[in-house]
């Protein structure tokens, strides 16, 4: 790990650099930018806060306090996370985010929320729920998911969205409605092909 600051201590006792103002950390392809930051040397754990960013050459992170495990490379963002990813155009918030960068996986929790952008960054869905995971390709959300896309609104126990065939099937007591119109089902499909949704 490379790391940099206006000002740096180091705790011999605990083993623990400790850098000041423009604190950056680099591992790889991950940087770690904040105002402040803190390296366990030993364990090799960098706790960042002051406004800190996580990044990599296509996703950004950002919390109130994100803590990266270089051994194990994860992130765990606490606060107000949210993280962009811009090849995929989906923004994901929470006030936990567990990140996985090498495995493309994630678990937000705390009023999490998922988002497709269009190129302007403007959502063109979304999904709530108790709580939201990533593997690969396909988003799980888990207890009281509620599904928005303009004037249409889904709500189930669980759905899952397959992020590049752009579909998500919606599972226990799935609902749909728009305006007068509802649809009710043991399982609802959607499709969101071409930014536009049917079922």
């Amino acid at each position: 790990a490379v790391l940099t600051g206006d000002d740096g201590i180091y705790d011999g006792k605990s083993d623990v650099l400790s850098i000041l103002g423009h604190a950056r950390y680099q591992h790889r392809d991950q940087l770690m930018v904040a105002q402040r930051l803190k390296y366990d040397m030993a364990d090799k754990i960098s706790i960042a806060e002051g406004r800190p960013v996580l990044r990599d050459s296509t996703r950004t992170l950002t919390a109130r306090k994100v803590t990266f495990y270089e051994n194990q490379r994860y992130g765990y963002a606490e606060g107000k996370s949210r993280l962009n990813d811009l090849v995929n155009r989906i923004t994901v918030s929470g006030e936990r985010i567990l990140f996985y960068p090498d495995q493309d996986s994630l678990l937000a929790t705390g009023h999490p929320r998922v988002s497709r952008n269009d190129s302007t960054g403007a959502p063109i869905f979304i999904i709530r729920a108790d709580s939201l995971s990533l593997e690969s390709d396909f988003f799980f959300a888990w207890g009281h998911v509620v599904i928005t896309h303009h004037d249409v609104t889904g709500v189930s126990g669980q759905a899952v969205f397959q992020r590049t065939e752009n579909y998500a099937i919606m599972r226990q007591a799935p609902e749909l409605s728009q305006g007068a119109y509802q649809l009710k089902g043991d399982v609802i499909q959607l499709n969101l092909k071409n930014d536009e949704l049917s079922s």
